[in-house]
């Protein structure tokens, strides 16, 4: 912008004769009067920075300039959301902030895209001292949502056996739909034993709630085992997990679980990986055991755009009845962020659900029950909105399961808005 440049000039002047705040106070009028000009914004952004170094100010006036470089940045990216660097100097206020979590979130999105080998070893040095400072992170969330169908039962209410229909009675007040709150808290801290290894210890509690109790769940669960950071890009760990289960409608059953996770980063893609075991002993006295395996893969094309995958493969063998299970399931998706910084997630879900034993009378030729599951997701957040330090988002999932055994299918809608604070 010609008209802007003799200002520009001026303000660059300043800076190099040590009158930061004299420029700091030019370009808050300037970014009032020209907000879309990217050039203006950023060097308040970056004047903010460098005038928050000075020693003079308090510690609240260094964090109020600190916030204006975030504002500054902020607007960049709801304007051009592919602005490499605007990441890297918002992660490094953020890190200046003490806010770990989103100067990871803001590194890491750079470190997906090609940047120069000192860029690299300089934002690794970063997330080196994060880990330093902060062995250890915490989750708290909490959710109100809704449920169409919270017990996954079908809307049929005939069944046919030897070819006669046979109609259910059904109780009108056993309604399956309902609002409800969710609460969630997970944590983990690392214990560094050597250069390459440290000791993971965590665990989550969730507590589901709806209306009635007749559907409320509680989950605890608890993990330990070693992890190897086998060089920048890989890591592999090993844990033992106990895991408890509470509910309303059937028994409660406790877990107990080995895991191997592995962590890869190739490149512009990024590979998790997790092989599970776990024996269930309900309170019942029955026993069950399963194995799951999963490998999911993240493609960051720009900081705006990512395609992700995931291939799944679980089965389960109840030792109180011939049933068992294996599922099967595929699952890709896209995060796209818009402008204004509003993100949206998006997936679809297949899964393929095959049953042994003998499944009569819901098959009239008492073969096996197999389903078809299909899950559409989609979670939407605004990056720069916080309410009183939670980051809100909303969630939506749409699911239907198509079964040859009669009264099995189902159709549901879940809707949640969540509210997480990550330290």
């Amino acid at each position: 912008n010609e008209q802007l440049e003799p200002d520009l000039i001026i303000i660059h002047e300043l800076i190099k004769k040590g009158r930061s705040l004299e420029a700091l106070k030019e370009l808050r009028m300037m970014a009032d009067h020209y907000p879309d000009q990217l050039d203006v914004l950023f060097l308040w952004g970056i004047t903010a920075v460098e005038e928050s170094y000075h020693p003079n100010w308090t510690k609240e006036e260094r964090e109020e300039l600190l916030d204006e470089a975030i504002s500054a940045f902020q607007i960049m990216l709801s304007k051009e959301p592919n602005l490499h660097r605007i990441h890297l100097e918002l992660a490094r206020v953020y890190f200046l902030k003490g806010k770990d979590a989103l100067a990871k979130k803001h590194f890491k999105k750079v470190l997906k895209e090609e940047t120069p080998v000192y860029v690299e070893k300089n934002i690794q040095h970063f997330l080196a001292q994060i880990k330093k400072r902060r062995p250890w992170q915490a989750m708290i969330s909490f959710a109100i949502v809704y449920d169409s169908n919270i017990d996954k039962i079908s809307d049929e209410d005939t069944i046919y056996i030897y070819g006669l229909p046979f109609t259910l009675d059904k109780n009108e007040d056993e309604d399956t739909s309902g609002t409800g709150l969710s609460l969630r808290a997970s944590g983990e801290y690392q214990h560094k034993m050597t250069e390459h290894l440290r000791w993971r210890m965590g665990g989550n509690i969730n507590n589901m709630n709806y209306q009635g109790s007749k559907f409320d769940t509680i989950t605890i669960l608890g993990y330990a085992g070693p992890g190897w950071s086998l060089n920048q890009t890989n890591e592999l760990s090993v844990l033992a997990a106990f895991r408890h289960n509470q509910n309303s409608r059937t028994s409660h059953y406790q877990d107990v679980e080995v895991r191997i996770e592995t962590s890869h980063l190739l490149g512009l893609v990024k590979m998790n990986t997790q092989a599970l075991r776990y024996n269930r002993y309900f309170q019942d006295g029955k026993e069950q055991t399963g194995e799951s395996y999963e490998a999911r893969a993240l493609l960051s094309l720009t900081p705006a755009f990512q395609a992700k995958a995931k291939i799944g493969q679980k089965y389960e063998s109840p030792e109180f009845n011939d049933r068992s299970l294996s599922i099967s399931s595929i699952e890709a998706g896209l995060t796209l962020a818009l402008p204004q910084q509003i993100n949206l997630d998006l997936s679809r879900e297949e899964q393929r659900v095959r049953y042994k034993g003998n499944w009569f009378p819901y098959i009239e030729d008492g073969s096996s029950r197999r389903d078809r599951v299909s899950v559409f997701r989609l979670n939407i957040h605004r990056d720069n909105f916080e309410l009183f330090g939670f980051r809100p988002f909303l969630s939506f999932e749409k699911e239907k399961r198509r079964s040859n055994a009669q009264l099995h299918s189902y159709k549901r809608t879940f809707i949640g808005l969540n509210f997480t604070l990550s330290y």
